[in-house]
C-alpha cells in the first residue's frame, strides 16, 4: 500500500507544476496586453480589435493545449 501511495504522489505532482507554468503565462501575457493598451490609447478601434483578436487566438491555443495534455498526462514530463 505504501509504494501505491508514493507512485500517485508522484503521478501528481507534474499536473500542478503544469498548472502553475500555465498560470504564470496568463498572467504574463495578461499584464503585457494590458501595458500595451494603456500606452497605445486603447480607445483606437484597431488596437482593440487588435487585443479582441490576439487574446481570443491565445485563448484557444491554451485550450487546445489543454485537451491535448490532459488527453496523454505523461507529456507533462517533457
Amino acid at each position: 500500500m505504501g509504494r501505491a501511495h508514493i507512485v500517485f504522489l508522484s503521478y501528481r505532482r507534474p499536473h500542478l507544476v503544469g498548472q502553475g507554468f500555465v498560470v504564470v503565462v496568463v498572467v504574463v501575457v495578461v499584464v503585457f496586453l494590458s501595458y500595451i493598451l494603456l500606452v497605445a490609447k486603447s480607445e483606437d478601434a484597431i488596437y482593440l480589435g487588435f487585443f479582441a483578436n490576439f487574446l481570443g487566438i491565445f485563448i484557444f491555443v491554451l485550450v487546445i493545449a489543454y485537451h491535448f495534455v490532459m488527453a496523454d498526462p505523461r507529456l507533462l514530463w517533457l
